[in-house]
């Protein structure tokens, strides 16, 4: 399985508050980003963080498997 590593950096002192999360992947000792959000206002709770971190989890994986099948069928 693939290793992420995750970073969640909330910023309450902005008006409104925000969350910038990076996600990177952990590929032979080194990290590889892979996307950064921000979320602000009415999107800025952890339940949303939390379902968007894992739906680019997900699109992650399912793109790795994409290219890895068509990297397979040269």
């Amino acid at each position: 399985p693939d290793n992420f590593v995750i970073w969640i950096v909330p910023k309450n002192d902005l008006d409104p508050p925000a969350t910038t999360t990076f996600i990177a992947k952990r590929l032979n000792g080194s990290l590889h980003p892979e996307i950064a959000f921000k979320t602000m206002g009415i999107h800025n709770r952890s339940r949303t963080i939390l379902k968007l971190i894992e739906r680019f989890l997900t699109d992650i994986q399912e793109t790795d498997a994409l290219l890895l099948q068509f990297e397979s069928s040269k």
